[in-house]
């Protein structure tokens, strides 16, 4: 700026340029550069057991009373079954951690959790969670999100067949839709990519699967 009014004729000095400039509050905060993650690369083959793993990831959407509501999406990576489909206004990292304690309670601890690199999974209490239940926490690289494909479809899914379809205007309906949307997903619908089985009998097949092998 102080080279284009030098070319223009004005002979003020630079001081004073700048003097004038921070009074107009034209001068902007140059942002920090974080430092970037770096991940290895982990095996990112499905889960071959119906305990092995999870893949984790949360969705936005917009609604007219609230602004904006977060879905935490939690799959069984072997039976694509959707295991938690929760709206909800903010997921801080004791929020979440005590939806998956519920879920670990519910269904027996995964032996990994696929997610990506957000806030609430990097954070103490998500570390603290994995370590209590000797849960493998396999972080995907930063920018790429198919690392983690299958979550990533299943909020393509839940898009596509959900949330689209209507305006909701506070989270509670938002809620009351996934819930229809998550009977249907896991319970009635065949799947082409399961042999047209629903995600909920491809969870029992691998079950009494698994029951087979241990029972002598």
């Amino acid at each position: 700026m102080f080279g284009w009014l030098r070319l223009a004729g004005y002979t003020w000095n630079h001081k004073r340029v700048y003097r004038v400039y921070k009074a107009l509050k034209l001068n902007l905060r140059i942002p920090i550069k974080r430092k970037k993650i770096k991940r290895p690369v982990l095996n990112t083959l499905a889960a071959s057991k119906v305990g092995q793993g999870w893949s984790l990831d949360f969705l936005s959407d917009e609604v007219m009373a609230e602004k904006k509501t977060r879905i935490l999406n939690v799959l069984n990576e072997y039976s694509r079954k959707c295991l938690l489909v929760v709206a909800q206004s903010t997921f801080k990292a004791k929020k979440l951690v005590a939806y998956l304690e519920q879920l670990v309670a519910d269904q027996g601890k995964p032996e990994y959790i696929r997610c990506d690199n957000g806030p609430e999974l990097l954070s103490v209490t998500m570390i603290k969670f994995a370590l209590k239940h000797g849960i493998e926490l396999r972080y995907s690289q930063p920018g790429k999100p198919m690392q983690n494909g299958l979550v990533e479809r299943l909020n393509g899914t839940i898009r596509r067949e959900c949330l689209n379809l209507a305006v909701f205007k506070i989270i509670a309906h938002v809620q009351d839709a996934l819930d229809v949307w998550w009977h249907q997903y896991n319970f009635e619908r065949p799947h082409s990519s399961l042999k047209y089985c629903t995600p909920d009998s491809r969870y029992w097949q691998g079950e009494r699967f698994q029951h087979q092998l241990v029972t002598p």
